[in-house]
């Protein structure tokens, strides 16, 4: 969380709580960043959320997604190359990448 971001708040309440003041509970998420940890028999079950918290959470999915079939993707297009030949082409790019361009983009 950046600086300019505010805090999260999170409330918890009981199953009953939240059947008995469904719409004081939905007003409250409708803050920003206001959470609802919905729990049952002390263990939490569910959360009620803003649906801007949703629709990140999608786009993080999204991301997840996309980028773990990248992987599966590469994997699949190297399986039949050596785990030695792929250990040293992997170690020439990163040394490639220092000496190079990689250099100017190193976190100050």
């Amino acid at each position: 969380m950046s600086a300019d971001e505010p805090e999260s708040h999170v409330t918890r309440l009981t199953i009953d709580e939240v059947r008995d003041a469904l719409p004081a509970v939905l007003g409250r998420v409708s803050a920003p960043r206001h959470r609802i940890v919905v729990e049952q028999h002390g263990k939490p079950i569910a959360a009620i959320v803003p649906v801007s918290d949703l629709d990140r959470l999608a786009e993080y999915d999204r991301e997840w997604d996309e980028g773990t079939e990248a992987i599966r993707s590469f994997s699949r297009a190297l399986a039949s190359v050596p785990a030695d030949e792929l250990e040293s082409e992997i170690a020439r790019i990163i040394a490639e990448g220092r000496e190079g361009r990689g250099a100017s983009r190193r976190p100050a």
